[in-house]
């Protein structure tokens, strides 16, 4: 029996069309939930924003890669070491020991335009290019330099 790996079809994707949103979807309905959450907003035609959310990490803990046309976020936290404090005793232990690993597949024109903390939050700012040879050019029609008084000559 074989078995498939969906994950690099199933990585969110940022600047494509509308087809990947659908793979998004199945994405967050099957990802573990003890994986931090995030957000991809478009602010304008060319503007994008990821939103991690990142408690417990500082901007010396997270590390961006851009490879390619895959942006990648890591992160692991540091283990609290128990031995240090042997005479505490938990009574819930909720916050756990959490690591972020993101991937997202960005087109060609998406440019990584800077990332920055903010109460918690890392905020990475990516901005849609396109370059001249892409953009639609209007063409002037022009009339026949040798029509004379609209006859030819």
């Amino acid at each position: 029996m074989r078995t498939f790996d969906f994950t690099p079809v199933l990585r969110p994707t940022i600047g494509y069309g509308t087809f990947g949103r659908l793979f998004n979807e199945l994405e967050r309905a099957s990802t573990d939930s003890s994986q931090p959450s995030y957000d991809v907003k478009k602010s304008a035609d060319d503007k994008y924003e990821i939103v991690i959310a990142a408690p417990g990490f500082g901007e010396d803990d997270i590390e961006i890669t851009l490879t390619q046309n895959t942006l990648a976020i890591t992160a692991k936290s540091e283990a609290e070491d128990s031995s240090e404090n042997g005479n505490v005793e938990y009574l819930h232990r909720g916050l756990t020991n959490l690591s972020l690993d993101y991937r997202f597949d960005l087109s060609d024109n998406i440019k990584v335009m800077g990332a920055e903390m903010d109460k918690g939050l890392l905020k990475i700012s990516l901005q849609k290019e396109i370059p001249e040879a892409l953009k639609p050019q209007t063409i002037k029609i022009g009339k026949p330099g040798n029509l004379i008084e609209g006859k030819a000559a």
